[in-house]
């Protein structure tokens, strides 16, 4: 909404050349109560809002404040009070324009946002698991009636645990979403459409928006509304204003479809809906980089990239080379360099370095952007770690550059998230990948046991990962002793390599049979992982055998050789 204020504010403003008067409020953001009624933000007194050139305007005890601007534009760099913060940050550092309507400000306590964010996040999960066991019954009934093939049954099963990978992800989204959302801004159609949302009544929700017609059409009526504008003067400006309520509303309904189908784990039709909302306004770079980001986390379909690199290219025509816009794209570009290749890990930092430098200019150190950014200087440096090195010191450099971004990130996300977060849990686990230090992987293990009292998806993903690295992170197809046989000739000296390797092995049988309980917990034992983790046991079961069998002999390394020699 905010957003769509601006916009107004922008094709509002009338272009003057000596100073006027801003008016604007702050206040705290509005909530949604147990049964859904509207709790209405208070207004906040004693706020200090400060203006490029270091002036500067302070509410008053209604909460409105008022500011001279002159040449028509003004710039806000920081938004203060005493045990409050501002959650949207993208008010900061950015160029707007004066306008007659009022400017909002929304602050609020982080004890109560970081309360709020924790309740949904156990609403979220009780209504994932109830969605997941409503189509368990489903494909369960359809196979009890024969109305589905054997093959059928297992395929449809298939997809809806595929579809689950991505809960925590979505979950900690979603939650950060909704917690820092002012309910004051939207009507009651929609304050009812976020409840059901929230509380997982999908089916009220969708049917609720259902009674505004199809979305689609709306959208590409707006669509060509807007192309219309251009017929005539007095037609144009009558137009524009019904053409942005319209958008404004298209917007809503295609967010509250798109937040419903992610709920649902339906990602095809959450995308097809992002779409549409992408397309109400194709020149909205953050709308560019949203959607690439929901592409590339839950679609992998290789098309979050083109998004990002149609979002930078907009943002270098529209914005200041300064700009946050064009802070946050290159922080994409990077991201996606990082992470892909290691020969796309060189390409990333120049993107990295430039993102860094407009995001701590616009927001200080304490967000969320920049302590992404941070993360993924790590990622970097970690991909890179992978390469070929001459030279142990270029090595260490790069663990060490690797091990200082990853530590910054951490230091951000604790101030805005506390110690247990999701965000804090990937920290952790990134710094076990580069180290194999355990301690990195006990503190992930601590995070995600504290998460809803350890009744969560992504501690399985723990346990199953911690598992793979005592195994050797392997391709778990692949038969390890000979991997490990040409890897590490040099570990084979005496019988104490395959003795540690045993207890790594047995080590990993222990970590992957938790990741299988909690996945059962969680999802169900027909879970893909669960068969999968079940494989994997047995093999190394197998390997740990063999092994046994070697150190018995008068010359275990010989006899290793041979049996991999006899396969």
């Amino acid at each position: 909404m905010k957003k769509y204020f601006l916009i107004v504010c922008l094709l509002a403003s009338v272009s003057v050349v000596f100073a006027q008067k801003q008016h604007g409020y702050v206040k705290t953001r509005g909530r949604l109560s147990a049964n859904g009624t509207a709790i209405q933000g208070t207004m906040l007194s004693g706020a200090t809002i400060t203006f490029r050139g270091n002036n500067s305007a302070v509410s008053g005890t209604n909460g409105a404040f008022a500011f001279a601007v002159t040449n028509n534009t003004y710039c806000i760099t920081n938004v203060r009070k005493n045990g409050y913060q501002l959650y949207d940050r993208d008010l900061l550092g950015k160029i707007h324009k004066y306008t007659s309507n009022d400017l909002l400000i929304v602050m609020d306590i982080p004890d109560k946002v970081l309360a709020d964010r924790l309740e949904l996040e156990k609403k979220i999960r009780r209504t994932l698991r109830k969605q997941l066991q409503e189509k368990e019954e489903k494909i369960e009934a359809l196979k009890e009636q024969q109305k589905i093939s054997e093959e059928q049954y297992r395929k449809q099963l298939q997809e809806l645990y595929t579809s689950q990978e991505n809960n925590e992800k979505l979950i900690s989204e979603m939650a950060d979403r909704y917690s820092t959302f002012d309910f004051d801004q939207i009507d009651d159609f929609y304050r009812r459409v976020n409840f059901f949302i929230e509380n997982g009544e999908l089916t009220r929700a969708d049917s609720l928006l259902g009674t505004r017609g199809d979305i689609c059409s709306q959208v590409r009526n707006i669509i060509q509304q807007g192309s219309n504008l251009h017929d005539a003067e007095e037609r144009l400006n009558k137009a524009k204003n019904v053409h942005l309520m319209d958008v404004e509303e298209a917007s809503l309904r295609c967010l509250s479809y798109y937040e419903s189908m992610k709920l649902q784990c339906q990602y095809d039709s959450a995308a097809y809906y992002l779409r549409l909302y992408t397309e109400l306004d194709s020149t909205d770079v953050i709308r560019l980089v949203n959607l690439g980001d929901f592409e590339d986390e839950f679609l992998d379909d290789g098309y979050g990239f083109r998004y990002y690199e149609k979002a930078l290219y907009l943002a270098n025509k529209m914005y200041d080379i300064q700009s946050v816009e064009v802070g946050i794209c290159n922080n994409r570009m990077g991201e996606w360099h990082s992470k892909v290749l290691y020969k796309t890990a060189f390409e990333a930092e120049s993107y990295l370095e430039k993102a860094l430098n407009n995001l701590t200019a616009a927001y200080g150190e304490n967000h969320r952007e920049v302590a992404r950014c941070y993360y993924n200087f790590g990622q970097m440096y970690i991909s890179l770690s992978r390469g070929i090195f001459h030279d142990d010191n270029d090595y260490n450099n790069i663990v060490d550059s690797a091990k200082c971004y990853l530590n910054k990130a951490m230091m951000v996300y604790t101030n805005l998230y506390g110690e247990n977060s999701i965000e804090m849990a990937s920290c952790h686990l990134k710094l076990y990948e580069l180290t194999s230090d355990d301690k990195y992987r006990n503190n992930a293990l601590r995070i995600y046991q504290s998460i809803n009292d350890g009744e969560n998806k992504g501690l399985g993903d723990f346990y199953y990962q911690v598992g793979l690295e005592f195994y050797g992170n392997r391709n778990i197809y692949t038969p390890s002793i000979h991997g490990y046989f040409f890897a590490n000739q040099s570990e084979y000296d005496d019988s104490t390599a395959i003795i540690k390797q045993i207890e790594n092995y047995e080590m990993a049988i222990v970590y992957l049979q938790n990741a299988r309980s909690v996945y059962e917990k969680n999802l169900s034992e027909k879970y893909p992982k669960c068969e999968e983790i079940d494989f994997i046991v047995v093999q190394i079961e197998h390997e740990i055998e063999l092994f046994k069998k070697a150190l018995k002999t008068g010359n275990p390394i010989e006899t290793l050789f041979q049996i991999w020699n006899d396969r």
